[in-house]
C-alpha cells in the first residue's frame, strides 16, 4: 500500500529519475501497490487523461485503474460541491463502462453524514445499481450488540455580539479554557475552529501569551501554516486553533470544541470531531463544545432551541446527537442553494471530454493494450447513452459541441469560448487566480506557503520580495535541499514574473480585514460582449484597499486572465436572490469611470456556479435554445 498526493508524486519522481517523471512514476505506484491512498484531484486528473507522456497513454490510466483497482472508498464526501459531483459521476460511468470483465466491476462506496440530494438524484437516473443509503441504529444507552462509538459531551450555545469576533470572545471567556484544564484526571486536548486563517493567527498569538502559566502548548493549523508544524501542532499541542483546513481528514482525540459555524453542515461536521471513542486512548474526564452563532443572525439560536423544545429537549436535558439534534440544527439554519443547475449548464462537459478523449485516433504512447482502440470506440457509443440519462439530457450531442466550441477557440481576453474557460471546468476543485508565494515573517522561525493574494492583501501589511531576499531567507529556513524545493514547486503553480514566482513578505497581520474592492480597465470591451456571461478577463486590479506596494502588486494582477462572472446585481442582493453559501466568493467590483462599488465579481469554479444557478433570474435571449445553453440576462 501507498499513500500519494501531488507533492509526494513529485518527490517520488524526482528521487527515481529513471522512471522518466511524475506520469510513469504514478503509473508504477499504481501497478506495485494493492491500496492507495490518495485525494479525489489525483484520481479526477488520471480520468481526465492530465497524466500524459510520450510512453503512458491517456486510455492507459483507464486500464490501471480499471484493472488494478475494484474497489473505490470516497470518505467526507458531503463536502464536495456540484463539480466535484459531477466529476465522481463522470468517473464512475466511465470505469464502469470499460471494465471488460465483469467479475472484476468497480464497486464505490460514499461515506456521508448528510448524503447531497443531487448526487442522489444523478444516481437515481445513472442506471447504475444502487443501495441509497446503509444507515446505522443508534442509541444513548449500552446495550447487548451495541458498540460505543460516542462519548456523552455537554454541548453549550453562545451567541456573539452583533460586532463581536470569535477573538474578542474568547478573550471575554478564557475562563472556560481555564476551567477545562483545572483539576483535569487526564490532561486534557483542545480544538478552537474559526471562519478566519487571519482571526486563527491572531487567536493563537494570545492564547499563547495569556495562558502561559498553565504552560499549555498552543499551536496552529491554518491555511498558513506550513507542513513541519502543521506536524507539530497535532503530536504535541495541548490547544489547536484552527480553520475549515481541520473540519476533514484530521483525526483528533480532543476533550474540548469552541467553533463558529456559517451553516448547519459545517455546525454538524465540526461537532463531529467531539466525543470520538478510542480503543487505544483512555477517556477524557469530560467532554464539552461550545458553539459561537452569530449575533446578526439572533433568529438561527431562537430556531435552534424551539426545535429541540419542540422535540422536549430543554436546557440540562440529553439529546441524541444522530438523530434529534442533527434534524435541529439542520432545521435552524437557512437552506443555501445546491447549484443542481451546474450539471447540465456545465457539468456535462467533463463526459464530453471523456467520449473525446476514447474517440481521438492519435492517443499516444508506445504500448500496446489488447485492442484498447477498439473497445474504447465501441465504449464511447454507450456512455453517450448512459451520460445522457444520469444528467438528464434531450440530447447529448449538445454537450458534445459545446465542448468542441470551447476546446477550439483561442484565449482572447474577453472570450465566452476558449479554451481557458474549458480548463476551469475540467479541474475538479477549481484555479486559484491570483495564488501568490508567501514569507511570513511574523512568527519564528519564517514559514513558506502559497495563498490568494487578495486574502494577503486585504488582511496585512505586506511588500513584494525581491528574489535574492527570499531565496536567502528559504536556504536559511530550510538546510535540506528537498524541502526548499517542494516550496519553489507550490509555487510555480502562482503568478509569475518573469521565470521566477511572485512572493508577498508579510510583515503584520490587521486585526480586521480591509474591504476589498476591485476594478477593471477594459469595461468598453466587456459591456460589448454584455454581462452575466463567462467571460475570460484581464486587466483586474485592486481598488481598495490603497497603498503603495498594492500597486506593485497589481502591475502584476492585470496581467493576468482570469476565468470571471460579473453582474450588475450587488454582493448582498445577489447572495440572497440565489441562496447563496455564506462564504461564497463574490467581489464587489467598481468601474473606474464610477466612484462606487455597483457590479459583482465571481471568479474561477465560482463563476461557472453562479453562472448556472442565475439561469433562473433572466431570460434567455434566443427562446429556440436549451436554457442551459443560454446566455443569461440579470
Amino acid at each position: 500500500f501507498d499513500a500519494l498526493w501531488g507533492a509526494r508524486l513529485t518527490e517520488f519522481a524526482r528521487k527515481y529519475p529513471e522512471l522518466g517523471g511524475r506520469s510513469l512514476a504514478l503509473r508504477e505506484r499504481l501497478e506495485q501497490n494493492e491500496v492507495i491512498l490518495t485525494n479525489p484531484d489525483l484520481f479526477h486528473l488520471m480520468l481526465m487523461g492530465r497524466y500524459q507522456s510520450g510512453v503512458v497513454a491517456r486510455e492507459e490510466w483507464l486500464a490501471a485503474l480499471g484493472g488494478f483497482y475494484q474497489d473505490f472508498v470516497f470518505d467526507e464526501f458531503h463536502i464536495f460541491a456540484a463539480p466535484q459531483i459531477a466529476a465522481t459521476m463522470t468517473a464512475m460511468l466511465l470505469l464502469t463502462t470499460t471494465t471488460e470483465n465483469l467479475s472484476h466491476r468497480p464497486r464505490f462506496l460514499f461515506s456521508s453524514a448528510t448524503p447531497n440530494p443531487v448526487f442522489m438524484k444523478l444516481l437515481e437516473q445513472s442506471g447504475l445499481r444502487v443501495a441509497p443509503q446503509i444507515t446505522g441504529s443508534y442509541r444513548i444507552t449500552a446495550a447487548e450488540g451495541y458498540r460505543h462509538i460516542l462519548h456523552g459531551a455537554d454541548l453549550h450555545l453562545h451567541s456573539l455580539g452583533e460586532r463581536q469576533n470569535v477573538e474578542g470572545w474568547i478573550t471575554e471567556h478564557e475562563h472556560i479554557i481555564r476551567a477545562h484544564w483545572q483539576g483535569a484526571t487526564t490532561p486534557p486536548k483542545g480544538v478552537i475552529i474559526v471562519n478566519s486563517v487571519v482571526e486563527a493567527r491572531r487567536i493563537t498569538l494570545l492564547l499563547q501569551e495569556r495562558l502561559r502559566d498553565l504552560n499549555l502548548m498552543v499551536e496552529e493549523n491554518t491555511g498558513f501554516t506550513d507542513d513541519e508544524r502543521r506536524r507539530e501542532a497535532m503530536q504535541n499541542a495541548d490547544l489547536i486553533v484552527g480553520t475549515a483546513t481541520i473540519d476533514v481528514g484530521v483525526d483528533f482525540n480532543i476533550s474540548l470544541l469552541i467553533f463558529e459555524t456559517p451553516d448547519a453542515g459545517t455546525f454538524l461536521q465540526r461537532l463531529g470531531r467531539l466525543g470520538r471513542v478510542r480503543r487505544d486512548a483512555p477517556a477524557f474526564h469530560r467532554y464539552e463544545a461550545h458553539a459561537l452563532l452569530s449575533g446578526r443572525t439572533p433568529w438561527i439560536r431562537a430556531k435552534l432551541e424551539a426545535a429541540l423544545k419542540a422535540n422536549n429537549v430543554c436546557d440540562g436535558d440529553t439529546v441524541e446527537r444522530p438523530t434529534v439534534l442533527r434534524d435541529a440544527v439542520t432545521e435552524a439554519f437557512p437552506k443555501a442553494t445546491d447549484f443542481q443547475r451546474y450539471s447540465k449548464r456545465w457539468g456535462i462537459l467533463l463526459p464530453a471530454h471523456v467520449i473525446a478523449l476514447l474517440e481521438t485516433k492519435n492517443l499516444g504512447g508506445k504500448h500496446e493494450y489488447k485492442d484498447l482502440e477498439g473497445s474504447h470506440v465501441e465504449s464511447a457509443n454507450k456512455l453517450r447513452g448512459h451520460y445522457q440519462r444520469a444528467f438528464n439530457l434531450k440530447d447529448f450531442s449538445s454537450a458534445e459541441r459545446r465542448y468542441r466550441g470551447l476546446h477550439r477557440k483561442e484565449n482572447e481576453p474577453g472570450s465566452t469560448q476558449c479554451q481557458r474557460i474549458l480548463d476551469e471546468v475540467l479541474s475538479f476543485r477549481g484555479s486559484s487566480p491570483f495564488q501568490v508565494g508567501v514569507w511570513d515573517t511574523t512568527i519564528t522561525p519564517h514559514s513558506f506557503f502559497g495563498y490568494d493574494a487578495l486574502v494577503i492583501a486585504q488582511s496585512s501589511t505586506f511588500a513584494i520580495a525581491e528574489p535574492a531576499d527570499w531565496q536567502a531567507a528559504l536556504d536559511a529556513r530550510y538546510a535540506e535541499e528537498g524541502k526548499r524545493t517542494a516550496v519553489r514547486d507550490e509555487w510555480k503553480h502562482g503568478l509569475q514574473q518573469g521565470d521566477l514566482p511572485v512572493v508577498l513578505e508579510v510583515e503584520a497581520f490587521q486585526s480586521e480585514r480591509d474591504i476589498l474592492v476591485l476594478g477593471l480597465d477594459d469595461w468598453e470591451r466587456l459591456k460589448q460582449l454584455g454581462m452575466n456571461q463567462v467571460v475570460l478577463l484581464k486587466g483586474l486590479s485592486i481598488k481598495q484597499p490603497t497603498s503603495e506596494t498594492i500597486k506593485q502588486l497589481n502591475n502584476v494582477l492585470r496581467k493576468q486572465a482570469v476565468v470571471a462572472w460579473i453582474s450588475k446585481i450587488k454582493p448582498v442582493e445577489l447572495r440572497k436572490k440565489l441562496g447563496l453559501p455564506p462564504f461564497f466568493p463574490l467581489y464587489p467590483l467598481q468601474d473606474v469611470n464610477e466612484s462606487n462599488p455597483s457590479y459583482t465579481l465571481a471568479l474561477g469554479h465560482a463563476a461557472l456556479l453562479v453562472e448556472a444557478e442565475a439561469i433562473r433570474l433572466g431570460k434567455r435571449k434566443d427562446r429556440n435554445n436549451d436554457a442551459e445553453n443560454a446566455p443569461i440576462f440579470c
